[in-house]
């Protein structure tokens, strides 16, 4: 049944070593240049609504210079970009710069490079999914952002009940699968899985942070299209328990945000399964 959890350590610390290499050397069709501008303005709208422009700003998993760039336009002061870069990316992606107030630095998955209490604002956008570790690279996030700085996260939901039933519609009537829901039956029981999710993250006492394999094909990445690489469900109610746990007040979770209408009016209803997560979270 797609997707498959991961559970075991070994399983686990394999997985990450082919996710580094994976975004190390990422495809010519992964993320493709400017196809995703309008996303990435939208993001740095939201930033914009809640963070002050002076200070220091990371953007955590940056993905290449689109994101800190667009972030950067908004007037903030100093920003920063952070992802796993091979030299040849690291310096092509400089070159696309155009302020001279966004840098780009190597991330080796594991320590944020700089110091405790450093940044008034620490945010990411789809890097969640794509995380083993989740609560360490969140502890991270932690450590590096000022007392009463804030945490801002945007991703998918990719245990929301939204996505075997979009998978069913995708696989009935356009014959192809909807990320790694192969099936009909896979979409069926996605479903019920999607509620079991919910209730697992529920009552669990500590954060439960939900792992499945990446789609895969003789070992490796199997890299198709947007998303087969996701490892981390992102149950907005796990993000809750953190932040919580860790003394953050809320400012927003998932209720409003949406890009129709409808998505807006049932996140707003069941912020816990809303189709994106976005969260704004002030560190105490």
């Amino acid at each position: 049944m797609k997707p498959k959890r991961l559970y075991d350590e070994s399983e686990k610390s394999r997985v990450k070593k082919l996710l580094a290499d994976f975004y190390s050397n990422k495809p010519i069709e992964y993320g493709r240049y400017d196809h995703r501008a309008g996303e990435y303005k939208r993001y740095a709208d939201l930033i914009a609504q809640f963070a002050p422009r002076k200070g220091k700003h990371l953007e955590l998993g940056c993905g290449d210079w689109q994101i800190p760039q667009a972030i950067a336009n908004q007037g903030f002061e100093e920003v920063i970009g952070c992802d796993f870069f091979s030299d040849d990316y690291l310096n092509a992606y400089r070159s696309k710069l155009t302020s001279e107030n966004v840098q780009l630095v190597r991330y080796d998955g594991l320590n944020i490079p700089y110091p405790d209490n450093y940044f008034d604002t620490v945010s990411s956008l789809c890097v969640m999914e794509h995380i083993i570790d989740v609560e360490d690279v969140l502890n991270q996030m932690h450590r590096v952002l000022k007392p009463n700085g804030l945490l801002i996260i945007k991703c998918p939901n990719w245990s929301g009940i939204n996505n075997p039933v979009r998978a069913l519609q995708s696989l009935t009537r356009h014959r192809h699968r909807y990320w790694q829901y192969e099936t009909v039956l896979d979409s069926f029981f996605g479903f019920f899985r999607s509620i079991g999710w919910y209730l697992e993250a529920s009552l669990s006492s500590t954060p439960k942070w939900i792992l499945v394999y990446p789609r895969m094909k003789d070992g490796k990445i199997y890299f198709q299209s947007g998303d087969d690489d996701v490892v981390h469900l992102c149950q907005p109610i796990s993000f809750k328990k953190y932040f919580e746990q860790k003394g953050y007040k809320l400012i927003l979770f998932n209720r409003g945000m949406g890009e129709s209408g409808f998505a807006k009016k049932f996140n707003s209803l069941f912020p816990a399964f809303a189709t994106t997560i976005n969260i704004v979270a002030q560190k105490s």
